[in-house]
C-alpha cells in the first residue's frame, strides 16, 4: 500500500512524462512474468 501511494503521489509530482515511463516499465515486467 505505500509503495503505491508513493509511485501515485510521485506520478503527479513528476508529470505525465514519468507516469509514460512508469507505465512502460511495469508492462515490460508483465511481460517477463
Amino acid at each position: 500500500m505505500s509503495a503505491s501511494l508513493t509511485n501515485s503521489t510521485k506520478g503527479q509530482k513528476f508529470g505525465p512524462r514519468r507516469g509514460h515511463v512508469a507505465d512502460s516499465y511495469g508492462r515490460e515486467l508483465d511481460l517477463r512474468h
